[in-house]
């Protein structure tokens, strides 16, 4: 199942979102380098876009929480890993090659 946060951000605040990529279901693990409490996914998504080490996050749905990685599932394919707790999100425009 792909969700696109982008669609609520440009819906909400009438501003072009940030590039980014979601899949429910899944998470990166270890690479978790701060959180963060947040009601939705697009608080998540709109601290990713303004912090430069920010890759992706996973956003943990029944703890509200935010998980700031500095990875994403493409460099560590290893660590992503399926847990339907969880929505994965990449910050395309800080992706690292």
């Amino acid at each position: 199942i792909v969700l696109t946060i982008c669609n609520v951000v440009e819906k909400t605040m009438s501003q072009q979102c940030p590039s980014e990529r979601s899949i429910s279901g899944w998470m990166l693990q270890r690479h978790i380098y701060k959180t963060m409490l947040a009601d939705i996914g697009l608080h998540c998504l709109l601290s990713c876009s303004t912090d430069n080490r920010c890759q992706s996050f996973n956003f943990v749905m029944s703890s509200h929480t935010c998980e700031f990685s500095d990875r994403t599932k493409e460099a560590t394919p290893e660590d992503f890993i399926r847990d339907t707790e969880d929505i994965i999100s990449e910050n395309v425009s800080n992706e690292v090659s």
